[in-house]
């Protein structure tokens, strides 16, 4: 294995190949819902990101398949929001303002990004269904034997859980961590993680 490059346990979909099945129940990561929802995603995300995810969902919905989400995506929009308003806000000023600065100091603009996570969390709410969020101790150890084997961070960690309890095996993301995941299917366009999934024999088709 070439330096660098991880090993793929998860079997790897590329969904501009693929056509979502009314029988298939995806969980949807963060990042797409950013992507397809947020009104300033384009001054984060690459063209891919902001074309092939959003006509994926679409064909999903179309089609009946089901779509899932978990109410601990919500802290995460919140923060890539809020931090792609204050970076754009930060353009072409010296100094830059930084996360507690920004909050205190401009309280009507923190007024338009609770806006912006509103409208954003509201499609999700309208898209996809909620997985039940119960945390408890014995979820978190395993989540602690995951983080030995596993490279995913912590929101990702329970996520993992919930998606078990729940026998939800497909995630539609761009995060290369959930490839590191065995016995899932993980549905993307991220052209690194399909070459990198190619070259292990872990690219398949439907």
């Amino acid at each position: 294995m070439p330096s660098g490059s991880y090993r793929i346990q998860a079997d790897v979909i590329d969904i501009t190949l693929d056509v979502p099945q009314k029988e298939d129940i995806f969980f949807v990561d963060t990042n797409i819902w950013y992507w397809l929802a947020y009104s300033n995603a384009s001054h984060t995300a690459q063209p891919y990101q902001l074309n092939d995810y959003p006509d994926y969902i679409s064909g999903a919905l179309t089609n009946a398949a089901t779509l899932c989400y978990s109410e601990l995506l919500l802290p995460e929009l919140a923060h890539i929001i809020e931090t792609t308003e204050r970076n754009i806000f930060n353009v072409g000023r010296t100094p830059k303002l930084k996360g507690k600065d920004f909050r205190r100091l401009h309280p009507r603009i923190r007024i338009n990004i609770a806006n912006e996570v509103k409208v954003v969390w509201e499609q999700i709410k309208g898209d996809a269904q909620p997985l039940a969020l119960s945390l408890y101790e014995a979820i978190a150890d395993r989540a602690i034997n995951r983080f030995a084997s596993q490279m995913v961070d912590g929101y990702d960690l329970f996520i993992l859980e919930i998606m078990e309890n729940e026998g939800i095996t497909k995630v539609i993301t761009d995060d290369s961590d959930y490839v590191t995941v065995p016995n899932i299917q993980v549905f993307t366009a991220n052209s690194t993680v399909l070459g990198e999934a190619r070259s292990q024999n872990k690219l398949v088709t439907r």
